[in-house]
């Protein structure tokens, strides 16, 4: 049974919503039909019906009243709109809100104003407007954010601890987002192309709303009993989760493509479990998966895989890209964000005066809005400052957090997040504490500062929920930035400050924070005395062999001269099974190889060095690959430049094969499992191909990784993919062919889309109710030239 408590809309929203409800009733038996009218321009009308013979036939007032009391409606109602009705003297008077009315508080609204409302029917509670949903079902269908304000579907999307920045949600918190949110044609058209395609790739700009769109779609889907699994390292964890049968599964995996050069690495390794599992999710019924990333991660992804310009499972109709949004989408958002504020009323009123402003903007994103209406960041700043803080943040979006960071927090407490952002924005509480400890010692012994007593207890006080959160995993408190953007702004400052980075990397204790801010393979290098001071510092200490590696890596890659002395530190790991179990590690091992390979006298001698090194090595590398293509490249690299023949010295013959004998017979199942998978990703190619004599390049590659198994690998090597050579692929092109003329010739409609539990979703908002000229015009008159505002 409905039953709506109408938590999760602001007051447009709402106003919306009645106004539909209203002419659902009338339409049958009127051409008229009941008008809303802009923010703060009715005059004690929210909605008018009128006709030829009057123009006041029908005034409308809602209240919306969700956080207040009956009592303080009563009030109101007599003080600030009695006035209203009785200067507009209407034929007939309706009153709307969402708070639950008895009889005796209809009686008391009705006698507020008489004469002007008729009876008591038109007066309308929390029970009349479920009422007149249970009998309106296309209207409760097209109010996207009604769905979720019934305390049963909140539950249900309570049940799990959702975690989208690994952030637990609370019911409050919840019915704000949805409050906040504006369904705009992007959500109309993510819901469409999930429902036809089963996965979706949500991309665009940093701060464009990518997360907030993934929610909404995942609160429906639960609210629907499909059961969320949150992906938060690597696209394999579906893999033991999703279930071949017909249960509700909704799976999420936000920045799927990470946002640091280890992340990209470590998913660019997975591209083969990423297309067998689309290619699952896509064959399964009830299963839904969701995928976000940045636009420009995900073009250099694509460009750099030659996988998945063959099969494309991120084509463009399984793709929503957020881009700008329409001006009055945009107003929408602005506006529902000072309605839902907390800032004093000067603010809200500076705001609205620089709506335009904005909303027009080329940098407007709804990040922005967050820091506008929230009372941490904007409490202490005046009229002027306030203004400023808008202007400059819009002008330099990188900046966003840095009114924050340089005047509402102490330095020990820049200090604590500066050094979780060395740890990979990411640190368990003790790793935390130990870094930050450090650098508090640092501080002490080079700068003066005075060490106070109970310092990391203190900031984490003080940072927790308004710049950093903890949350529990699996028994251990981890810490993570409350927010994406406070990640991109330190990297931006830290970045641009030598000397706040050199203090960061002068009292670091681990390797990776160096590593947060020189990558190997990029084009970013130490200076002279970073590098020196990073070879006294951690060459030597005792290392684990992990750790060694590393050093090595980071060594070579900032052009260290001494190849002696990289030698002897390669000589000085014991074990090499780190590798097979990092995956970041096996990646850069490969780089490292290729890099060695240049030209270069001196790299000779390390080339010369790693020929000589354990063969475990090697193994370890080769059963890291995640994918032929990878496999491939480093058999041959390894034969041809590393005098490391497999075949050669691996077959059952060789006196190697004995004492790694487990390790071969893993690596022979990791070709199996690697050309099965490739081979099925190439089938599922084919079933979608529209192009005859496509098959022809798909087979011959086929039988080319079959081969170079064989030949350099395992000559006994069997796989069976008859399957894909015996089907006439021509005539199934013919086919498809067919079908996606048929496709392209009819008009997608939301309309024509019948799924039982997805109703109609034609409707969404347009917003063209805002006049963008007019705006302008206002807009131009109050802070002149744009260009060149005057505070």
């Amino acid at each position: 049974m409905t039953n709506y408590d109408f938590s999760t809309l602001n007051p447009t929203d709402f106003e919306k919503l009645v106004c539909d409800l209203l002419n659902m009733q009338i339409e049958a038996i009127n051409e008229s039909m009941f008008r809303s009218f802009k923010e703060g321009k009715d005059s004690g009308i929210d909605l008018l019906f009128s006709t030829k013979e009057k123009d006041l036939e029908i005034v409308v007032q809602i209240k919306h009243y969700n956080k207040s009391s009956i009592s303080t409606l009563l009030r109101d109602l007599e003080k600030n709109e009695l006035p209203k009705v009785l200067k507009l003297k209407p034929e007939n008077y309706i009153f709307v809100t969402s708070l639950e009315l008895s009889k005796k508080n209809k009686d008391d609204i009705r006698k507020i104003f008489a004469p002007y409302i008729k009876s008591l029917n038109d007066i309308f509670g929390r029970d009349d407007l479920n009422d007149l949903l249970r009998i309106n079902k296309p209207v409760e269908e097209r109010h996207f954010k009604l769905w979720f304000s019934s305390s049963v579907a909140i539950q249900k999307i309570l049940q799990y601890k959702f975690i989208g920045r690994k952030n637990e949600f609370h019911e409050n918190e919840i019915k704000k987002r949805l409050r906040l949110f504006v369904s705009t044609k992007e959500l109309h058209d993510a819901i469409l192309s999930l429902n036809q395609h089963k996965f979706i790739v949500i991309t665009g700009e940093p701060g464009v709303g990518k997360t907030t769109l993934s929610e909404m779609l995942i609160y429906r889907y639960i609210s629907k009993d499909y059961n969320l699994t949150v992906i938060y390292d690597d696209i394999k964890e579906i893999e033991l989760t999703l279930q071949d049968d017909d249960s509700k599964q909704i799976f999420y995996f936000d920045d799927f493509l990470g946002h640091t050069q280890a992340e990209i690495l470590k998913s660019k390794s997975a591209e083969t479990s990423l297309l067998k599992i689309i290619t699952r999710i896509e064959k399964a019924e009830n299963k839904y998966l969701i995928l976000n990333t940045r636009k420009f991660i995900l073009n250099t992804f694509m460009e750099e895989s030659e996988r998945f310009k063959d099969f494309n499972p991120l084509r463009s109709e399984a793709k929503i890209e957020l881009h700008s949004y329409s001006y009055g989408a945009k107003r929408r958002m602005l506006d529902n964000h000072i309605e839902e504020s907390k800032i004093n009323e000067n603010k809200k009123g500076i705001l609205k005066t620089l709506s335009y402003f904005i909303c027009n903007h080329k940098n407007f994103s709804p990040r922005h809005l967050e820091f506008y209406t929230n009372v941490l960041h904007v409490n202490s700043l005046n009229d002027k400052e306030y203004k400023n803080f808008i202007t400059d943040n819009l002008e330099y979006p990188k900046r966003i957090w840095e009114h924050a960071y340089k005047n509402q927090i102490s330095d020990l407490e820049k200090i604590l997040l500066n050094t979780l952002y060395s740890k990979g924005s990411n640190c368990l509480l003790n790793e935390l504490e130990f870094a930050f400890n450090s650098r508090i010692e640092f501080e002490v012994k080079n700068n003066n500062l005075f060490k106070p007593l109970n310092a990391f207890n203190d900031c984490i006080r003080k940072l927790n929920d308004g710049f950093i959160l903890n949350y529990n995993n699996n028994g251990k408190i981890e810490f993570s930035f409350i927010n994406p953007s406070l990640e991109d702004f330190l990297k931006y400052y830290i970045e641009n400050n030598i000397i706040e980075l050199e203090r960061i990397l002068f009292s670091s204790i681990d390797i990776n924070q160096w590593f947060i801010f020189f990558k190997p393979y990029t084009d970013t290098l130490l200076n002279d005395s970073f590098l020196y001071f990073f070879i006294n510092t951690f060459t030597s200490k005792i290392f684990i062999n992990e750790d060694k590696y590393k050093i090595i890596f980071f060594l070579i890659f900032n052009k260290y001269k001494n190849v002696l002395f990289i030698s002897k530190f390669l000589d000085s790991i014991s074990n090499w099974d780190f590798i097979y179990n990092n995956q970041e590690l096996n990646t850069y091992s490969i780089m490292l190889l290729k890099e060695l390979i240049k030209n270069d006298e001196k790299k000779d001698v390390l080339i010369y060095k790693i020929s000589k090194l354990d063969t475990n090595f090697y193994l370890n590398i080769i059963l890291g690959c995640q994918n032929l293509e990878d496999l491939y490249d480093l058999i041959f690299l390894l034969k041809n430049h590393y005098d490391f023949n497999f075949k050669l010295q691996f077959n059952n013959n060789s006196i190697y094969y004995g004492q790694y004998k487990t390790k071969i017979k893993e690596i022979n199942e990791l070709c199996k499992s690697l050309f099965l998978g490739e081979v099925e990703n190439l089938y599922n190619y084919l079933s979608r191909n529209i192009y005859e004599d496509e098959y022809n390049d798909v087979l011959e590659r086929i039988l080319e990784y079959f081969n170079f198994i064989k030949n350099e690998m395992f000559d006994k090597f069997k796989a069976d993919y008859q399957y894909i050579i015996n089907r006439n692929w021509n005539e199934i092109a013919m086919q498809n062919y067919s079908i996606h003329l048929i496709n392209e010739s009819q008009v997608d409609s939301l309309e024509n889309f019948n799924d039982p539990d997805f109703p109609d979703y034609s409707y969404y908002e347009d917003y063209t109710d805002y006049d963008f000229e007019k705006e302008k015009i206002f807009s131009e008159k109050i802070i002149g030239d744009l260009d060149d505002l005057p505070f």
